[in-house]
């Protein structure tokens, strides 16, 4: 439980500034977005760190447990999904995510994820 904390504590206030910063400064997103779709190079290299990191989330802490907990391996997993379709079909999934409304839900899917690993890590049921 004890590296479940641990990389909620990591991954918890950076997915909120992430989340913040796409609901927020919608218009930054979608020109950044928009210019990865011309470079395939960091789209690819994008996907290929999403995977990296989902391996080292699932390696360090992989437990499946009915507790708050279970974002953390989520986290791991949707990480590494990501990247592997990325990776596979990188050109539609770069449209997917080029989509406006996408990317703002897609901001407030990440946002949620990042208040509740947040409150996992820092005062939640499990905090010491």
């Amino acid at each position: 439980m004890q590296n479940a904390i641990w990389i909620a504590t990591i991954f918890g206030p950076f997915l909120i500034i992430l989340g913040m910063w796409g609901l927020f400064y919608h218009e930054n997103m979608v020109k950044v977005f928009g210019s990865m779709k011309t470079v395939p190079g960091a789209m690819y290299l994008g996907e290929i760190a999403n995977i990296f990191l989902g391996i080292v989330i699932l390696s360090v802490y992989f437990q499946w447990s009915w507790s708050l907990a279970i974002f953390v391996t989520l986290l791991g997993w949707v990480m590494i999904a990501r990247g592997v379709i990325g990776l596979f079909i990188g050109q539609t999934w770069g449209t997917i995510l080029g989509n406006p409304t996408f990317q703002r839900l897609r901001a407030l899917i990440i946002l949620l994820w990042g208040v509740v690993l947040t409150w996992f890590a820092f005062g939640g049921p499990n905090f010491p």
